[in-house]
């Protein structure tokens, strides 16, 4: 389990995926990762099948930042400029809130 330092979501609901983790995961611009709430979690991963239903789709630009869906901010109550860890297990991206 890699982890990665704190991450904060910007005004339009973006978070960097830091440089190593794309190099790591073969992640490039244009790349569609697979988005997934779980809990509190959420869940990423490179897609390379059809997605779940219950998730979501998003290309990785070309700062290396994903956008997160407004519905699963609201969900899990992520805001601008809340800080989330990130790990790397298995080849998944988890994103978690840091609640303090």
């Amino acid at each position: 389990m890699e982890h990665y330092n704190a991450y904060t979501i910007d005004e339009l609901a973006r978070v960097v995926l830091p440089h190593e983790l794309r190099c790591e995961l073969g992640l490039n611009t244009g790349s569609q990762v697979s988005l997934k709430p779980v809990s509190t979690l959420v869940i990423l991963q490179l897609m390379e099948d059809t997605p779940e239903p219950d998730s979501f789709v998003c290309p990785v630009d070309d700062l290396g930042r994903i956008e997160l869906p407004c519905e699963v901010c609201q969900q899990l109550g992520w805001h601008e400029k809340d800080k989330l860890d990130m790990y790397n297990i298995d080849n998944l991206i988890i994103l978690k809130k840091i609640v303090i």
